[in-house]
């Protein structure tokens, strides 16, 4: 519920901290979480806008209709959804050659 450029920081945090988890149980002899292997920043891009959209916009979602308060969080949530969409889209394009400059 950050703005953009916060939310964006906060996620390389996350994205460290399951690539560290991920070191350990491999480390340890323990199966791997699969979703914690964040190789690219298109993954990142593509697993934070999924989360946001099928879990934290459901969750917030109810609560934005009944406490008419917090409909910042919801235009907020919107808002870093479009930005991670956005990313994705930039990094998918960049990843395809297109958008390249020459």
């Amino acid at each position: 519920m950050r703005p953009f450029r916060i939310n964006q920081r906060i996620c390389s945090y996350i994205c460290n901290e399951f690539r560290n988890q991920a070191k350990k149980e491999e480390e340890y002899g323990l199966p791997v979480t699969s979703f914690m292997i964040l190789p690219d920043e298109l993954s990142i891009a593509k697993a934070e806008s999924f989360f946001l959209q099928t879990i934290a916009k459901p969750y917030y979602r109810p609560q934005t209709l009944c406490f008419q308060s917090l409909i910042i969080l919801s235009e907020r949530l919107e808002s870093n959804i479009e930005g991670w969409l956005q990313r994705k889209s930039d990094l998918e394009n960049q990843y395809n050659g297109v958008g390249l400059e020459i």
